[in-house]
């Protein structure tokens, strides 16, 4: 038969490898080159094969969209046995906030920031200190706390008040960042008498309450901006009846 006869490929190459072993015996230098070249072009077949087997299983990553290449991602973390939960978050943590660049517009985010920013000061300020000062005796008692505070006599409610006030000054700055150029008349005024509660024309009470309001008011915006990172609904009706998945994990991604 011809050299090989049928075979083709791996087989037709080993058939002629052990021709010349038959020929010329297996210690010869023909023989162990042939051996040598043989072996090393079946190991590059080998890793291109498991290339090509890579390439297929990954194939469906591939052609995903770049949102759908980041959520495959951070699935694979999910499964990863190599890293500790430490750096299992870390790494989530960074594709999360990848996937929220994808998902939102920079605007939406920098509001969010502004946002985080109110809320934090907002928790520094007690409305029963800033307040305490209102009304005719109010402000009398204020003038009298002043001096005392000059003299080196300051009262701990004149202490708590300052406290306070300093967090509404700059909440004031941190309110007119997240409105920008949209800030209305009406904001205006409410920023100006969180900064001066203590008026002759507000009793305490009055003054708290409406602290408390503007600020249900303020907290129940700033929501507005950190749901539209996370879902549609605030585009659609942010006051709609809300389904179950109501919340929002930002590290898993997943709703509850």
């Amino acid at each position: 038969m011809p050299f090989g006869g049928q075979l083709s490929g791996v087989a037709r190459e080993a058939f002629g490898l052990e021709l010349l072993k038959n020929q010329y015996g297996a210690d010869s230098e023909v023989y162990k080159n042939a051996l040598q070249r043989y072996q090393a072009d079946l190991q590059q077949s080998n890793v291109l094969n498991q290339y090509r087997q890579a390439l297929s299983g990954t194939a469906e990553k591939r052609a995903s969209t770049t949102l759908g290449k980041t959520e495959r991602e951070i699935e694979d973390i999910y499964k990863r046995e190599d890293l500790s939960p430490e750096a299992k978050e870390a790494m989530i943590e960074r594709y999360t906030l990848q996937r929220q660049k994808q998902i939102s517009d920079s605007d939406s985010r920098k509001k969010a920031l502004f946002a985080s920013n109110v809320d934090k000061t907002l928790d520094q300020i007690n409305p029963k200190d800033l307040t305490q000062y209102g009304g005719a005796k109010g402000v009398a008692k204020l003038q009298l706390d002043k001096i005392k505070a000059a003299t080196g006599n300051e009262t701990k409610e004149y202490a708590k008040y300052q406290k306070s006030l300093t967090g509404a000054k700059l909440l004031a700055k941190q309110i007119r960042q997240f409105y920008g150029d949209s800030i209305t008349p009406q904001v205006q005024e409410s920023l100006s008498e969180m900064v001066n509660p203590a008026t002759w024309a507000n009793n305490p009470r009055i003054a708290l309450d409406k602290f408390n309001q503007f600020k249900k008011i303020l907290q129940s915006e700033t929501e507005t901006y950190r749901g539209a990172l996370k879902n549609t609904r605030e585009f659609e009706g942010g006051n709609k009846e809300k389904t179950s998945r109501s919340k929002f994990d930002p590290i898993t991604g997943a709703f509850s």
